[in-house]
């Protein structure tokens, strides 16, 4: 049923009188009545008697004026409450983030908030990098930073449609324990590295991890973990060495036994990026891009 149609009803049902119902719709009296027509042919029903002098509800008329308050007064509460739904969502940014970018989020939030603060909900999760690109790509982020350890390889078919931008490139800080042979060595010749324990959250055989590293250097063992808080503690205990993105070195404070190094030559397999969907209808991604990459290319203060 005509939405429109009932309206004109209710108007037609509270005046009994065509003429007036029709100024109060702001329609024609003969539209008044087309429509009531109309309205009539779909319920299979009579809803009013009129003649040339006045107009009646019959009793079917009666049950559905009450019925139809009710469909309007849904209808516009509806309509209401799916706005709201769009509005809520053109307002809200979710953010995911790898074990490591809190530090770089950090930095981007300040100013974005600076311009936006009241007018975005900000949701924000850390997961691991494979199941935040799967999150990501099924629509649960509008953003996501991460390094690039994974997500060029399972990003690829996402890529007309998605947009990336490296937030940094700067060469990884080797942790190792202050009691560690290599803490004599600074910078740590990386060929130095085939007599020590590697302390790593990648959940590949120990063969696959020898083979990708093996054109920058050689490890003893894998020392395995699921966290950077536990890869810093077993570091921390003298396990072995692991390594850290410049930028999250702030989160190894309170560990007592640690020192930093940088390596020769300096360790740059990986870029952290930020990725985004090109095609987004949340103007809050723009803006939330935008915000960064004016940061990355130093057009406005960190």
């Amino acid at each position: 049923m005509n939405i429109e149609n009932i309206q004109c009803f209710i108007s037609l049902a509270e005046c009994l009188n065509f003429t007036r119902a029709a100024e109060r719709e702001h329609i024609t009296q003969t539209t008044m009545s087309h429509k009531i027509s109309v309205l009539e042919k779909e319920l299979g029903v009579k809803l009013l008697y009129r003649d040339t002098k006045q107009v009646f509800l019959t009793n079917a008329g009666t049950r559905f004026y009450s019925q139809a308050k009710e469909i309007i007064k849904m209808y516009h509460q509806t309509v209401e409450e799916i706005q709201n739904v769009q509005k809520d969502s053109q307002s809200e940014l979710k953010i995911g983030i790898g074990i490591y970018e809190h530090a770089l989020l950090s930095k981007f939030m300040n100013s974005f908030m600076e311009k936006n603060k009241g007018k975005v909900k900000i949701t924000c999760m850390e997961e691991h990098t494979l199941t935040l690109i799967q999150d990501f790509q099924d629509g649960l982020f509008d953003v996501i930073l991460c390094n690039d350890s994974f997500s060029h390889k399972f990003l690829t078919s996402e890529l007309r449609n998605m947009g990336s931008m490296i937030i940094d490139e700067s060469p990884y800080v080797l942790v190792l324990h202050k009691d560690s042979p290599l803490a004599a060595y600074d910078p740590v010749p990386l060929d130095k590295l085939k007599t020590q324990n590697m302390i790593t959250m990648k959940s590949v055989p120990e063969s696959e991890l020898k083979i990708e590293f093996k054109g920058f250097f050689s490890f003893k063992d894998a020392v395995y973990v699921n966290s950077c808080n536990s890869k810093l503690v077993m570091a921390n205990a003298g396990f072995g060495f692991t390594w850290l993105p410049s930028y999250a070195l702030e989160s190894s404070s309170g560990y007592d036994n640690l020192l930093f190094r940088r390596s020769d030559p300096p360790y740059n397999l990986r870029k952290t990026y930020l990725y985004y969907k090109k095609n987004s209808e949340n103007p809050m991604v723009k803006k939330f891009v935008e915000c960064v990459r004016k940061i990355v290319t130093g057009k406005i203060g960190r």
